[in-house]
């Protein structure tokens, strides 16, 4: 297996995580975006979303949305 870091230009990158938690699916996604849009701004190497209080349609939405705007 490969080193799962070696993608990473820094020895110990900073990981975030989107929860996806909100109102209703807009709000769920506008919330993500905001977070996401944080954490880039604010030097986070990478970011993990996981549905834990949303559901897989709202992660796959955000998913498309960060492969659209994300850099790299």
């Amino acid at each position: 297996m490969s080193d799962p870091f070696s993608c990473f230009s820094v020895k110990k990158p900073i990981i975030a995580m989107l929860h996806l938690k909100g109102t209703d699916a807009e709000d769920v996604h506008a919330r993500a975006v905001r977070e996401f849009e944080l954490y880039r701004d604010g030097g986070v190497d990478a970011v993990m979303v996981e549905p834990y209080f949303g559901t897989y349609t709202q992660m796959e939405r955000m998913l498309a949305y960060l492969k659209e705007h994300a850099d790299g």
